[in-house]
């Protein structure tokens, strides 16, 4: 894997990446790449990138033409005739400005995620064969954009979605009515996402969905509650990833850490609940069936489905609290009123 300066194909080709304006929609060849690098990111931090210098070289027939402008690659560029060859010049920006742009691309695709401990510099440094310095000035990039920061332990992908969560959670936190807005936004965003993943989703993806949905059966058949809400979690996440929608990706994400933090509910006290547990592991398997099929008709309408159940259960499960709440003050009313 090298980064270092060398004729070769273009950077995005080396890279796997899209060029800036092509990554939304990009189709399923992009969607694949994309959940290919998911899939590998614990293999190898980043994939391998050559950034040519000068000239990109690339044959093909070029009769009648001579130094003109011409659609390359998606882009308008200046082509000159040289032999059987065109050459293409090209921009060469600094190295440290391709580790930085390489590196941005895994975080904005969800390969790298929030939270993340990054290799250590030397290890980078060795994986992307280029030398520490221009490592390090890309990192320092990145940690000037808020993707990145740096601590004693290390440098972790930064939960760069926090300015918009916390504050936001500490309204959520103080208003009942929010539980009820949130899940209204969640049956609006679930359906669409569970129908372009269904409609999207890569045979890795597929694949990792499937064996999730296997997890989630596993720790229902050891009765393990806490295992079972964090895998519930997990499908979510995925059911996002393979909607291959970045703006979806990273907004729910956000809101599952808030969720983690318990700012809505407690996903815990569902799997407690008596008789909720086998209905959300049947609502999770017609959901993920529906998306492994390709059915998007059916994956928006289990999702709403069972989005609308949670929100009923957790609004039952509040409404008896605050009853047992009233009925222990009551009780205890003695021990604050004169005999």
């Amino acid at each position: 894997m090298s980064l270092r300066s060398g004729a070769g194909p273009s950077r995005h080709e080396e890279l796997g990446t899209t060029p800036v304006g092509r990554g939304i929609g990009c189709g399923d060849d992009c969607a694949a790449t994309v959940a290919s690098r998911r899939r590998g990111r614990h293999d190898r931090l980043v994939n391998r990138t050559d950034h040519g210098e000068g000239l990109v070289r690339r044959r093909v027939s070029c009769d009648g033409l001579d130094n003109r402008t011409a659609a390359v690659e998606g882009g308008v560029g200046t082509i000159a005739r040289t032999g059987s060859e065109i050459v293409d010049p090209v921009r060469n920006p600094k190295l440290a400005d391709a580790i930085a742009e390489h590196i941005e691309q895994l975080i904005l695709e969800g390969t790298l995620r929030p939270g993340e401990r990054l290799a250590s510099e030397r290890e980078l440094s060795e994986k992307l064969q280029v030398s520490r310095p221009s490592l390090r000035e890309a990192l320092d990039k990145l940690e000037a954009r808020k993707l990145l920061r740096t601590t004693r332990g290390g440098t972790y992908v930064a939960h760069f979605m926090a300015p918009l969560t916390e504050p936001l959670a500490a309204l959520m936190q103080s208003n009942d009515q929010v539980v009820v807005d949130y899940f209204e936004y969640r049956k609006l965003v679930e359906g669409a996402a569970a129908r372009l993943a269904a409609e999207r989703a890569t045979d890795l993806d597929r694949q990792e969905i499937a064996a999730c949905l296997e997890r989630m059966r596993e720790a229902h058949r050891l009765d393990d509650p806490s295992a079972e809400a964090q895998v519930d979690a997990d499908l979510h996440m995925l059911i996002y990833e393979a909607s291959h929608n970045l703006v979806v990706l990273h907004v729910m994400r956000a809101f599952s850490e808030m969720l983690r933090g318990d700012v809505f509910y407690n996903r815990h006290r569902l799997y407690v609940t008596p008789g909720v547990r086998d209905i959300l592991l049947a609502q999770h398997e017609a959901v993920a069936e529906a998306v492994l099929a390709g059915d998007g008709d059916r994956a928006e309408a289990a999702a709403g489905e069972h989005i609308r159940f949670t929100a009923e259960t957790l609004t039952r499960l509040r409404d008896d609290e605050k009853r047992l709440g009233r009925a222990l003050r009551r009780f205890g009313r003695k021990d604050i009123v004169a005999g």
